[in-house]
Parts: C-alpha cells; structure tokens; sequence
C-alpha cells in the first residue's frame, strides 16, 4: 500500500519541493512537476533527475538566499516496492562555505537511510550530513529501480535553517550565509536540540563531575561523567585528579570508581581540602584520601607536605602546631622532658628532643639480622651495649661475652648518630643450620637440598653464624661421605652458600676472618671431591668447577678453562664454561693451570662478591661508580683505597705441587670497570706528584687477612679496553684490584727550564763549532778536527731528539708518537744508539789525545777516520736491537697475547729506567767510556808532568854552565 505525506515528516523544517522556483528535470530535460505536488496520483517513468533550488525564498518575502539547508530527502512510490535502488546526493554550486557548513563547493554528497535501512515499503527518508548546504539535488535510480511518484526536500533557506545539536547561534539559533554562522558548543557546554540560541553548561557544584571536550559528547541531552576518582576542571573540558593539598570526597549509597552511572546517581561529589594537620602530596595515587602529619611535623589546611617542626619542638600525629621541648642542653632534656614524654609514650618527640640538642643520639627500635635491640638515647661519646641476642639466648648465668655496642659519634658534617657495631655471631636462623647439621636421619643429599631451601626462605636475614653453619655443613659432608660428592650436592651447596652472602656479613667479630677463611677452603674442598668433573656449577655470587683429565676430552691440552658472561649480567649464575681459549667480547676469565708445562688437574672456584675476603683496605666492587670515586678520592689528597676490580678465583690443585718453581697459574681476568686510556688514568696532584689508576693482580693472604701484590701483572696501559694477565705461582685466591700508584713522571718531565735554555745553547754551541771547522780547509785535515766535527755531529744528533722528545711524547699519550707504540720504540732505540755513539767518539777522543802526547812514535793509523766511523757508528747498532729482543716477550693465556718489554719504558720513549736492559746496555757503557778516558787523562798529565821537570832540569844546566 503506498504511503501517502504528512506534515510529520517534516520534522519541524519546510518542504522544499514546493517552493516558486523549484525544477525538476528528467534525464531527458523535460521538466516534471508531477513529483512535487504531494498527490501520488501517478508515477513517473524517468530514472534520473536533477532538482535546482531557487535563489529566493517565497515564503519569507522572497528573501534572498544562495543556498539552502537539506536536512533529508523523502521518496515516494505508488506501490509497496521498496526504494533500494534509487540515491540521492546533493551538491553547493553558489557563494563561498560558510564555517558551520559542513560540505565543500562544487562537491556531491550522499545522503543516506538511516543505518541498517528502512523496513517500511513505499518510501524512504534518505539523510542528509548534518549542516549541508545544496541548491543542486541529483536523483538516480537504475534501471530495475521501482517508478517514483513524489519527492519530498526537506529542510529551509539557509538563513532560516536551523543549528543543529551541538551547535548554536546568539539571537537567532539559525545559520548565516554571511556574518556569523552557527558555533559549535564551547568545552564544557552542551545542546541536544536545533535552533538553540546558547548552550547549556556542564556546571554542578554538588557533583563536579560533568564535562565535554567532543563533539558528540555536545550534542547529548547530558554531559560525560568523570570517573576513576576524576573531577571535571574549571572549564569542565576534562577530567582531573584532586590536587596536591585536596582529597576526593562523596556522598553515595553505593560507590564504583569505573562506573559512570553510578557515579552519576551519587548526592556530591567534590575535591575538599585536608584538614590542618594533614595533607596530600603531589604524587599520591588518585584514590588517596589526606593522611595525618607524622610525629614531630605539623601542616596548615590543604597542605601538600607537613613541615618539620623547628629546633627544641615537637609534635604528635596530626598536629597543627608545635609544642615547645622544655629543655634545650642534653642534661635538661634528660632531667625535664623524659619524665613527661616518656610517661606519655612519646618516644619520637623525646628523642627529637634529645637530637636538637646536637649533643645526643636518639633511635628508637633497631633491628638486624643480629638481634633487634634499642638504643633510645645517649650523649656524644658514650656506648649503649647490649648482649647479642641470639648469641646469649643460653648464656645469662656466665655472661654472655658477645656484644652489640651503638656509640654515639659524630659523623663528618658533625651530626652525632649511633654508629652500630655488632660483635655477635648468630642470627635467628643459626639454630635451624645447626639442626641440619645434627640431624642423623638424613643423608647427605637431604642435608644439601634442605640447607639451600632453608637459605632461599631466609636469605637477606643471614649473618656471619650462617655461614659458619654452612662451612661446619661442608667440612661434615667432605669428612662423613665415604664417596665423592655427587653433582646434586655440589648445586645445593653452591647455591646455598650464595643465598647467605645475601644476608649481612657487617659484624666486627673476632672469628668473622677465620670463618670466612673456612667457607672458601671448604668450598674449594668439596669441588675438588665432587664428581661433576669438568662441569660448571653456578649461583648467583659463586661458582665452581672440578677441571681434571687435562688433555682429554674434558678440558683443552692447554690446561686453559674459559669463562664467559654476558656484559650486561653480572649475576653468575648466566656464567658459561667453554673448553677452548679463545678470548671474546663476553669472556670474563680465562684459568690456566700447568706444572712442568704440562697441564693440571685443579679445583677452581669463582666469586661474585668480595665479602669473603676481609680487607679493610679494600672496597666491595662497584661497578659503575667505584672509578669515578676513586679518582675523586686522590684529588683532594687523601688515599685511596683499593678496589677489587674483578672476579675472585680461588685455585687449588687436586695434587700437590713437586715445587712452586715448576707450577704456575696463568689468569686472563676483565677488569669490572676499565681504567681508561693514560689521559684519563693519570691524574695530577696539588703537589705536582703524579699517579696513575693501575690494575695490579694480587692473591689473598689468608693468615694476615689482606690482598698481597705477589703475581706479575701483564696489561696494555695504554689501551682503554686492556684485559688483564696475573701469572703466579702458587694456589690461593686471586683478583684485580684497581688503585692509584703513583708514578715517575718520565723524564721529559723532568726538564727544568735551566736544563732546556741549557741544552739549547749546548745546540748552537755544537752548530758553531761544525760551522766554524768544516769551512778552514787546512785546519778541517788535520785529524783532531775531524774527530772532534765527527763528536759534535753526534752530539748535536742525541741532543736534538733528546728536546725534541718533549714535543712528540706526552705523559697523558697525546702525543704524535702514542707510548709503547713501534714509533716510541723505535725512537727509543734511536736515542739509545745516537747516545752509544756519542760515548765511543769521547773514547776516540781520549785514544787521540793518547796517542798524540803519550805514544809519539808509531801513533799513525792508516785510514783511521774509516775505522773510527766503523767503530762508533757500526757498534752501538748492535746494542739496541739486543737490548730490545732480548727483554721483550708475549705472555699469554689461551689465545690472549700481552707483549711486555723491559727495554721500553712505561711513560716514555727510552729504556726503562732502573731495568736489566738499561743497567746493561746504557750505564755501563757510560761507566766504562768514563773509566776509560779517566785511565788516559792520568796517563796524559803523567807525561805533562814529566815534560815540565825535564824543562825544569835542562834551564838548571844552562844556569851552571853559565857561572862556571
């Protein structure tokens, strides 16, 4: 049945069709006026149809208008077909968009049936956008598409076309071509109607809750709800959390922090202010509500923050203000405020009290793994000591000899604090150690499993009695166990003992060095007995490995076991073993173990931390700021201390050594953190004193309790990255420890101004004597002038690499010529032979003047010049080259090489001072060219001598001749 028009389907708006004006054309350009004039009386046949609107309103006094706004387009059939295949779209051909507009010019729009499509038959509403503006409307059906027998445009001239939802215009509520066009809701408004002249604001005081930011959101009959513990802002465009000082505070019969409906039905909602005495600070978590002020601080009303109270006050839990202590000195404390605060209960405020005097130490219960004890005041100077808990559980008649002591000291900025010195040995978990121990119903393989569940529950609550227990439970298990410990023993164990180094080893006991001492050597005890040959077993501060069948398949020929951790873990439990020694980017440490060059059999153990190894002069390693700290440290002056700077190996070979000579322990260790390039290491003292941050290997002395430098230490100073060789020759533990030494500065540092201004007139002395020589051709034959412009030639050649040494070489290696470098070395060996030269032309010398006035006859020497030539510039090249090769060697760890030489020094390019190669190879030949020419310069004032007293003798003669 067809559906006939009605005015509802205007919706409030005008049908355009009607308007004086309107054509509607067919795809045949004929004009149709059967579709608009609403009798559905007869349908037409055409498909395609365009509609123009007119220019002028007829009913508004034909008011001018260029376009007009389509709100939808209604189709109409004779039957109850359905419309699906006809379109409608829209389109601006005239004037400029106006910024409420929402189509562009010249462009088509669609309008559309509501979403899903309408179900009724014999018509169709098709949609426009909202805000489009047309004066040109298309109608297109296809060819199968059902005849239509009305068309109904929806809407009204622009000027007279309503806002939409969400929009407004002041005074009217209708759009504008020009001028002012309707508005979108301003954030925090919103409109659910058309034609609205304002919008209505989000704004409830009782339930600030309410805002709109989106469109969509402007258009609703009510604005969005804040949820989450969130409130709208002041301009109700979003939501906030209560600010630092307010708390968020309702009045709801039920409350959901996430449920915006209820949230909605709530009475109100708001942020109120914490009282004074309270406050909330600026990242507490939305739901937190104002907590109370601490004792001894107060805060004023909506407080972000409680304020300490000031010197000589205190306060109590949520307070406004403060209360005046009524003594000032540590005694008028002690006599005045304990008897009323302490009646009281108010331990804080008295020990406030106690604390502003700057006289007293005042703390309140402190707990340790040790006992927990309370020290509650004391005056600078004094102790508090009590029985160590645990230890003196069943000592009370005896006395227990065991003590906690808190003495009351001063620290650096003069802030007395007690300093907790704790000479006690078990823990509260000592005694469940003990029962493991004890236990005769268990195997060993119990033992282990419940000794490291036991440590894995306490863990950071271990102590020093712990690890006792645990060294007691090794040496029970290597004694009582008639085979070799089995690899599930051995990870029990290792893993337990690690546990434990968790816990707090800081007591000052006297026993702590030989416990500790007693957990190492029992650990390497049982890896030497275990079965897990060849096997890695890791924790997280320990591990252990039983190296054995050297040669075999087991470990390399080589004796070298290589261990690798990645670079961003130092957790060794990621530690990797590998059976080659190759040295990669992730290799942490290299072991070789030989005897008589040949590989053997060891026990090897590993240790992430440093705590078993008591040196009170070295610190736990800390591998990000140990370095700065340590440089920071010798600056102003004061020392050092050590830092261990590695990875902690304990070593010791499954057989005894025929003799140490023979057996020797090769370590590739990565330093922890990296001294640096020599520009970096070296640092410069106020008094002009040098050192430099040097990786030395060292072994621990068990006996004395510290880290002893008894292995050679093989590294590159001046490579940045160097890996460090340690070559001993015995079994113990061993590390890198990095501290600064101080160093010899080098010579060219040592050149004065006086020696330079010295050495350079020495340099235009030597030019002036060639200058002046080589040009007097008779004076320039005779063979003293020749030696001596060969001597100055020399001289003048080691002089000037000796000046020009100081602007090549830097003690920092920023230099041209970078130490240790082959251009250092052979600069080096070039000063050394320009020097050797230079002596044996003083030797030539000395033979010369010999031969001139002590050998008179037969001094000629054919071709002397040549063979002097030969000797002193032939000779002293063989000296370097010796000094050179003969004191250089490549030590190595697997396949890691460090060339070290004694001929080359350190912080300059020339021998080493002090070393075989300089003692031999330069000193003597200095001492012997001086002894030398000493022997002839006697034998030369000899004949001088004796030359004088013959003149002397022949003018007596002359003088009796004359008389007689």
């Amino acid at each position: 049945m067809k559906r006939s028009f009605i005015d509802s389907d205007l919706e409030g708006f005008e049908n355009l069709s009607q308007k004086t004006g309107v054509v509607f054309i067919d795809e045949n350009e004929n004009v149709v006026e059967k579709l608009k004039d609403l009798s559905l009386g007869e349908e037409v046949t055409g498909t395609q149809y365009k509609i123009t609107l007119p220019n002028t309103d007829s009913n508004n006094g034909d008011d001018t208008t260029d376009r007009w706004g389509i709100y939808k387009v209604i189709l109409y059939t004779m039957n109850d077909d359905t419309l699906d295949d006809w379109t409608v779209s829209v389109e601006f051909t005239a004037g400029t968009k106006t910024t409420a507009q929402s189509n562009e010019g010249f462009t088509k729009i669609s309008c559309m049936a509501k979403t899903g499509g309408e179900t009724s038959t014999g018509s169709r509403n098709f949609y426009c956008p909202s805000r489009t503006a047309a004066n040109v409307l298309s109608i297109a059906g296809t060819s199968d598409a059902v005849k239509l027998a009305e068309v109904v445009i929806v809407g009204a001239a622009w000027n007279k076309y309503k806002c939409d939802k969400g929009y407004y215009n002041t005074g009217t509520g209708f759009h504008a071509s020009s001028g002012q066009d309707c508005q979108i809701c301003s954030d925090g408004y919103h409109n659910d109607q058309f034609g609205q002249q304002e919008c209505t604001p989000c704004l409830n005081p009782q339930k600030n809750v309410y805002y709109t930011n989106d469109f969509a959101h402007k258009s609703e009959a009510k604005c969005q709800v804040c949820d989450g513990y969130t409130v709208a802002n002041a301009v109700q465009d979003a939501c906030e959390a209560c600010p630092a000082g307010k708390e968020y505070q309702k009045t709801c019969a039920v409350f959901d922090p996430n449920d915006k409906a209820v949230i909605d039905a709530c009475t109100s909602i708001a942020c109120s202010p914490c009282l004074a005495g309270q406050f909330r600070a600026a990242d507490a978590a939305v739901s937190d509500s104002c907590q109370d002020c601490a004792a001894n601080q107060y805060s004023s009303s909506e407080a972000d923050k409680c304020e300490d109270c000031p010197k000589h006050k205190y306060s109590d839990p949520g307070s406004a203000t403060c209360t005046d202590c009524s003594g000032k000195t540590y005694e008028d404390v002690k006599t005045t405020d304990v008897p009323v605060l302490e009646g009281q209960g108010k331990l804080e405020q008295l020990f406030k009290c106690f604390r502003d005097t700057d006289k007293a130490c005042a703390e309140t219960t402190v707990e340790s793994v040790y006992g927990t004890y309370d020290p509650e005041w004391a005056k600078v100077g004094e102790n508090k000591t009590f029985d160590c808990q645990y230890d003196c559980d069943n000592d009370t008649e005896k006395g227990c000899k065991l003590k906690a002591v808190f003495s009351c000291q001063e620290n650096a900025q003069g802030v007395p604090s007690f300093k907790k010195m704790y000479y006690c040995i078990k823990t509260n978990t000592t005694k469940d150690y003990e029962e493991i121990i004890k236990a005769t119903n268990k195997t060993t393989v119990e033992k282990a499993k419940d000794f490291k569940k036991l440590s894995e529950e306490t863990n950071s609550k271990n102590g020093l009695g712990d690890l006792e227990q645990a060294a007691n439970l090794i040496d029970v298990i290597v004694k009582e166990t008639t085979e070799e410990v089995n690899e599930t023993v051995m990870g029990n164990i290792v893993e337990g003992v690690s546990n434990i180094l968790d816990g707090d080893l800081g007591t000052d006991n006297s026993k702590k060095s030989d416990i500790l001492n007693s957990v190492v050597g029992n650990l390497t005890k049982i890896t030497s007995t275990s079965t897990n040959d060849n096997k890695l077993v890791t924790s997280k501060h320990i591990a252990a490995v039983k190296v054995t069948g050297s040669g075999s398949t087991g470990t390399p020929a080589s004796g070298t076991m290589t261990f690798s951790l990645p670079s961003d873990n130092s957790d060794l439990t990621n530690l990797n073993k590998t059976e080659t020694g190759d040295a990669k980017t992730d290799t942490v440490l290299m072991v070789t173990a030989q005897e008589s060059g040949k590989a053997k059999d060891v026990a090897i153990v590993i240790f992430q931390k440093s705590q078993l190894f008591p040196d009170s002069t070295v610190l736990v390693p800390d591998p990000v700021s140990m370095k700065e700290k340590t440089k920071e440290k010798t600056k102003d002056g004061t020392k050092a201390d050590r830092v261990v700077n590695s990875l902690i190996v304990e070593v010791s070979a499954l057989e005894s050594s025929s003799s140490d000579k023979d057996f020797s322990l090769g370590f590739y260790m990565k330093p922890i953190a990296n001294v640096g390039a020599r520009n970096y290491s070296v640092i410069a003292h106020s008094d002009g004193t040098k050192s430099q941050l040097q990786n030395r290997c060292h072994s621990f002395n068990t006996d004395k309790g510290v880290w002893e430098e008894d292995c050679q230490t093989v590294y590159d100073q001046n490579d940045p990255d160097s890996k460090v060789l340690c070559l001993c020759k015995h079994n113990t533990s061993f590390a890198v420890l990095m501290s600064p030494y101080e160093i010899d500065p080098g010579y060219l540092e040592s050149q004065t101004l006086m020696s330079m201004v010295i050495m350079s007139l020495a340099i235009i002395c030597l030019v002036l004597t060639i200058a002046f020589l080589l040009p007097a051709a008779p004076l320039r034959k005779q063979r003293s002038t020749k030696i001596n412009i060969c001597f100055s030639f020399s001289l003048l050649l080691a002089t000037l690499l000796f000046l020009l040494q100081n602007a090549l070489v830097k003690s920092d290696n920023s230099g041209v010529l970078k130490l240790g470098s082959t251009g250092c070395i052979v600069f080096a060996a070039l000063q050394h032979y320009l020097w050797l030269v230079v002596f044996l032309w003083m030797v030539v010398e000395g033979v010369l003047m010999y031969l001139s006035l002590v050998q008179v006859f037969g001094s000629h020497i054919s071709k002397y010049m040549l063979k002097f030539n030969l000797l002193c510039w032939g000779v002293p090249i063989f000296f370097p080259i010796i000094g050179y090769f003969a004191f250089t060697k490549t030590e190595t760890v697997g396949d890691y090489s460090v060339v070290t030489s004694d001929y080359i020094a350190d912080n300059m390019c020339f021998l080493k001072p002090g070393s075989l190669p300089f003692w031999i190879f330069f000193f003597l030949p200095l001492i012997l060219v001086l002894l030398v020419n000493v022997v002839f310069f006697v034998l030369v004032f000899r004949v001088i001598k004796d030359s004088k007293s013959v003149q002397a003798s022949e003018r007596e003669l002359i003088l009796v001749s004359t008389k007689v």
